[in-house]
């Protein structure tokens, strides 16, 4: 089976909260003494919060700088305007803001960001030193808290819970599952109000340690109940799937199809479905539900990828029935949108299948 997943996050929009981007790009509410400071205007706090809620992360920026020209060295202005930054994925922009705050307070919610948008670059190990001090800030201002400010004192833990939730990503892309498993449950232990994201990297990390099958279901089942995207219902169904439990893998396609998360990502469900009988060796029914995905009015505005990623499944449908023409086609259009090392692979399997002796391996665009 060629993975979704990775289709998927390509083409979700940018400002959707998927794998390695930040946990939330809603400012946090803009506190009264900002607004009594004359830093900022009521129609800038609407308009900001506004365009943050619409995606409209450039606007925010223009806003913002606007605000920075008078006061620049508003933290509330820079940190907003790191988040937007992250929004339109100017990575190393959005870092320049979180250090200018850094100079001078050490937030945690700005070490958090920072250290998010240091995974989004590739920089594991930059990032894993964010999240520690995101930890030693917290404990230290926690130590310094009297009893009546139990609030802020949930606030520190609940970011101390959210680092070790990233630190545990960041362990497992280094390799190391029993220290990521480790912080995980120290993050997880604190609070379990945590994005689908997490859990899904959480179920990820165990089924590298070859964890009890049940322990590795919860985790898809807690992914779902905290963010009921696609991602986290399609994961479920791919892990019931290489378990061979298909009619299990069907039951969540069903429970998707009755999601909020469906409307609009209809073809991920007849894709699946297709994926699901071909696992089964129903391999009729699987061409029937490609073809009927492919017939959809919202296909032709899919991405190239996710076209692509039809193209393979049913090329590899027909490859089962020793149709390895039509198979070749449906391969060489998949790589036509999506030149990847899965299309390849398939494409000389089907070629070596039929006896075939020539491989083109140019890029489609080059033919």
């Amino acid at each position: 089976m060629y993975r979704l997943r990775a289709v998927y996050l390509r083409s979700k929009p940018k400002h959707v909260c998927v794998r390695r981007q930040c946990t939330s790009l809603v400012p946090p509410k803009i506190q009264t003494v900002d607004i009594a400071s004359g830093n900022f205007t009521h129609h800038s706090v609407q308009k900001v919060n506004e365009c943050f809620q619409e995606g409209q992360y450039q606007e925010a920026v223009d806003i913002l700088d606007e605000i920075l020209l008078k006061h620049r060295k508003n933290l509330l202005a820079l940190y907003q305007k790191g988040m937007a930054l992250m929004g339109l994925d100017r990575l190393t922009e959005a870092i320049l803001c979180f250090d200018a705050i850094l100079e001078v307070a050490s937030d945690s919610r700005t070490l958090i960001a920072k250290g998010e948008a240091l995974q989004r670059l590739d920089y594991p190990l930059d990032a894993l030193e964010c999240f520690d001090k995101v930890k030693e800030v917290c404990t230290t201002k926690i130590k310094a808290l009297d009893g009546n400010d139990q609030e802020d004192k949930n606030t520190f833990t609940e970011d101390i819970a959210l680092a070790h939730a990233h630190i545990g990503t960041l362990w497992m892309q280094l390799g190391d599952y029993h220290e990521s498993k480790e912080n995980f449950l120290k993050a997880f232990s604190t609070s379990r109000a945590f994005p689908g994201n997490f859990w899904l990297r959480y179920a990820e990390c165990l089924q590298h340690l070859q964890e009890p099958y049940e322990s590795i279901l919860k985790a898809f089942d807690e992914a779902i109940s905290s963010e009921p995207s696609p991602e986290s219902f399609l994961s479920k169904v791919e892990f019931l799937m290489l378990q061979g439990q298909h009619q299990g893998a069907m039951d969540c396609l069903e429970e998707y199809k009755y999601s909020e998360s469906y409307e609009g990502n209809e073809w991920y469900y007849g894709l699946y479905k297709g994926i699901v009988h071909w696992h089964k060796g129903e391999i009729a029914r699987s061409l029937e539900e490609f073809n009927a995905t492919e017939n959809m009015e919202s296909f032709e505005l899919l991405p190239a990828e996710s076209k692509a990623a039809l193209y393979h499944n049913r090329g590899k449908a027909l490859a089962s029935l020793c149709d390895f023409e039509n198979a070749e086609k449906e391969v060489r259009r998949a790589l036509a949108n999506d030149f990847c090392e899965e299309h390849r692979n398939l494409l000389e399997d089907i070629l070596s299948k039929s006896s075939k002796t020539t491989k083109s391996w140019e890029s489609p665009a080059d033919e």
